[in-house]
């Protein structure tokens, strides 16, 4: 019974975090601008003229754009920035209020962090998810019609399942590089610039000075330009490993700071 109830307020508690990091205005604000950050690349081509609108677009055409906006550079450096913004800053927000100091009493410490943690992977996770499927479907509901029938999609179910986990294990990972600035530095500014700092650093690096690295490049995790044992398989499954290893980092450094 007694591990029943702990279940019960475990739960509760990831339940409470989870609708905090999820159920604020900051979380469709961060879901609009990362499909802005896909679309707006389109650029021209997101307004064909009338003679190209009459002959019919080419095939695909939506999925072009898509891809165009997937690869570009807002979103390399705009995820770790706006994937901070439901959650990373929940520690601090409650060390700086003492709100901690009074919720500690009632929990466990081990309780506490994985909450926080977790709530926060998820919230950085979906809204670059939503994110990335929301681009996908407006630009599907505007073009698609006006194109040129396909045998076979331009894109398959598969392929856009597997990008949108590379998309939603990245936003994982920078809002925990964004946790790991809060509990570093303690202080608003880095939560938020710190990943986009690192993401910068890694992609200036592996480009010049370490091109052999190229898997620690933030552009290839969605461009893929180089080879990956299981293409998007793969990638996902690198980000994977590496966003746990961050979470690992932020449980044991959370849990120092509750004891200091």
């Amino acid at each position: 019974m007694k591990r029943k109830e702990r279940w019960k307020s475990g739960w509760y508690q990831f339940s409470s975090d989870l609708d905090r990091a999820l159920g604020q205005g900051i979380f469709l604000a961060a879901v609009l601008v990362i499909a802005a950050a896909i679309i707006l690349p389109g650029g021209k081509d997101l307004f064909p003229d009338a003679e190209k609108i009459a002959k019919g677009l080419e095939a695909g055409y939506h999925t072009t754009l898509f891809r165009k906006g997937l690869s570009g550079e807002a979103v390399v450096f705009l995820l770790p920035l706006v994937s901070t913004l439901p959650y990373a800053a929940s520690w601090l927000d409650e060390r700086k209020n003492g709100y901690w100091k009074a919720y500690m009493p009632r929990t466990t410490k081990e309780k506490y962090a994985v909450s926080r943690i977790t709530a926060n992977a998820a919230g950085g996770g979906l809204c670059s998810a939503l994110g990335y499927f929301l681009a996908y479907l407006i630009l599907a509901l505007i073009y698609r019609p006006m194109e040129a029938a396909a045998e076979t999609p331009a894109i398959s179910f598969g392929a856009l399942a597997l990008g949108g986990a590379a998309v939603f294990l990245m936003g994982v990972f920078w809002a925990g590089a964004g946790f790991l600035c809060s509990l570093l530095f303690r202080n608003r500014y880095m939560i938020y610039g710190g990943p986009f700092l690192l993401s910068y650093l890694m992609v200036i690096i592996t480009s010049r000075y370490l091109p052999g690295v190229y898997t620690l490049n933030p552009r290839e995790w969605l461009a893929m330009e180089h080879y990956w044992e299981g293409g998007s398989l793969g990638a996902a499954a690198f980000l994977a490993e590496i966003s746990l290893l961050s979470m690992l980092a932020q449980y044991l450094m959370l849990k120092r700071r509750l004891e200091e």
